[in-house]
């Protein structure tokens, strides 16, 4: 369970993984020619627990930073009970002068166990696994069913395409009251004014990239007054 999360500025990427310890390490090179070369000098960025979970395991959130528009990049992820890191994964940092997303909305997950995805899911993930592969996802909300059931969450952020496409998640209103959406997903630039129960992901959030900002609102709270602060 490794996937990535947009950064809150254009040279950061968010990592999120649920290990079993609580600190962990990510390392990150740059891209040579389509192979990772991790040496004793690469970049290496800390993660902290954020949440215990329901399996035992534990929440881990890092912020890769100093990364460089138009590259790529390997990480791989540690955590203390590690004895080999996690498989290298590749990303993309996005370019600032233009980039795709790929925007997308209730996916809707419902059994975790049902072998034939949903039909938005479905194409969701044709749309980022495409050749010319998306900078980020924006997902519009109810990525599950069932706001306290966490392997339904856990089957979005599974994909083999969230370990190299970031995604920036939107609360859905199958989603507040339970702190299960803020098990999975690490947001830039937070506000407080998450709805109750939710964890600390659930409030409102923005990011830019290039000449477009993108302010995300938790329109579950009825608040309008903190959504206009």
């Amino acid at each position: 369970s490794v996937f990535l999360g947009v950064g809150a500025t254009p040279d950061q990427m968010l990592v999120t993984w649920h290990g079993s310890e609580e600190d962990g390490l990510v390392d990150v090179v740059e891209d040579m020619n389509g192979t990772a070369n991790f040496t004793k000098d690469c970049m290496q960025f800390s993660a902290s627990a954020a949440y215990e979970n329901k399996d035992k395991t534990v929440t881990l959130r890092a912020t890769l930073d100093g990364l460089v528009p138009g590259r790529a990049y390997w990480y791989r992820v540690w955590d203390a009970s590690d004895e080999l890191p996690s498989v290298p994964q590749y990303f993309e940092v996005p370019r600032t002068s233009d980039f795709t997303f790929v925007v997308s909305g209730d996916a809707q997950i419902i059994d975790a166990d049902d072998p034939e995805p949903m039909e938005t899911y479905e194409q969701l993930f044709a749309a980022v696994t495409q050749e010319s592969s998306p900078s980020f996802v924006l997902s519009l909300g109810d990525q599950s069913d069932v706001v306290d059931d966490p392997s339904l969450f856990r089957t979005f952020v599974n994909s083999p395409a969230f370990n190299s496409v970031p995604v920036a998640a939107v609360v859905g209103n199958h989603e507040y009251r339970d702190s299960a959406f803020s098990h999975f997903f690490s947001l830039p630039n937070m506000a407080d004014n998450g709805t109750e129960n939710t964890g600390d992901m659930g409030g409102d959030y923005w990011f830019a990239r290039g000449n477009t900002l993108f302010l995300v609102l938790n329109s579950n709270n009825d608040d309008a007054e903190s959504h206009a602060e």
